[in-house]
């Protein structure tokens, strides 16, 4: 553990690179909306945003001045209690910027050896903690002590490769490319879910997403193939929703990219081909596609405006 997490980091002032109409490019990996209402998309161009004027706004990585992120492949983003945005990247670290939005620090294998490795996949977190998944597990990092520690060993298959991180209540959900566990944050045992993938998706345990909606129940996306799993903690039920060939009620595919929730406690699924919406009192999905109006069928991020 290193006590010097953050000291004598380079910092670099931001500017703002303003267009009118579109974002930076159509390939987005990842958006969240901020505490001001703010949009942040990130995509392999950088990072767009859409601010309370209805204009966007981007940074960029570039030798110039003015480029400011480390790296354009953007593949997460997470807003801290303190307002800070961590925008992980690709093959860079992760650059952090500031509550004012006016600073950006760059922490990777270049400025200060906290990670294995320097390809981030996804961030969540809670209060001083930061959860960092990486191709070599994941990287915890605490704020307040500023320390950190990577975890890979609970990760039982060859690829240590983590996708997707759900903070859930003193537990973390970690979606790997072989699998799913839960990792107890303070005594940092962990579960191993992998039972219950083989069991219902036999041919596919590639994590796509990991999703709690607003009444407890648990939903993973299984990325190649292996449809929806919905996990019930209440009566400990397990559901599995797939594409059933000649049924346009049920999935639309079975490549689960994101999911999400409505504000009437609909479930949004992001597939390789499509929207669906399905409400939870029974089984029928409600699909959308290019047919009607998706800009692609592809579908890699879902915010809702519960405005």
């Amino acid at each position: 553990i290193n006590p010097k997490l953050f000291e004598n980091l380079p910092t670099v002032y931001p500017v703002f690179k303003k267009i009118n109409k579109a974002i930076q490019i159509d390939n987005i990996k990842s958006m969240i909306q901020d505490k001001e209402g703010i949009i942040w998309i990130g995509t392999y161009s950088g990072v767009s945003i859409f601010d309370t004027e209805s204009s966007i706004k981007y940074y960029n990585a570039g030798l110039d001045d003015g480029y400011l992120l480390s790296e354009n492949m953007v593949h997460g983003i997470y807003e801290d209690d303190e307002g800070y945005l961590w925008i992980g990247s690709k093959y860079k670290g992760i650059d952090v910027l500031n509550g004012n939005k006016d600073k950006i620090i760059n922490i990777s294998s270049e400025t200060m050896n906290i990670f294995k490795t320097d390809d981030i996949y996804d961030i969540d977190g809670n209060k001083e903690e930061i959860y960092i998944a990486t191709d070599k597990g994941i990287t915890i990092i605490n704020k307040s002590s500023k320390t950190y520690k990577n975890y890979s060993d609970f990760i039982v298959s060859g690829d240590k490769t983590v996708k997707r991180l759900l903070y859930d209540d003193g537990y973390l959900w970690v979606g790997t490319k072989e699998g799913l566990y839960i990792l107890n944050l303070e005594t940092k045992e962990s579960i191993d879910l992998n039972y219950i993938i083989k069991k219902y998706s036999y041919s596919d345990n590639y994590i796509g997403d990991i999703f709690k909606d607003s009444s407890g129940e648990y939903w993973i996306g299984m990325f190649r193939q292996g449809g929806l799993i919905r996990l019930n903690p209440v009566d400990n039920t397990v559901t599995v929703y797939k594409n059933i060939k000649g049924n346009k009620n049920s999935l639309s595919n079975n490549s689960i990219r994101v999911i999400s929730e409505d504000n009437y406690g609909n479930i949004l699924i992001g597939t390789s081909f499509g929207l669906n919406i399905l409400n939870k009192s029974g089984d029928k999905f409600l699909r959308y596609t290019t047919k009607y109006g998706l800009a692609n069928n592809t579908i890699y991020g879902i915010l809702t405006d519960f405005n």
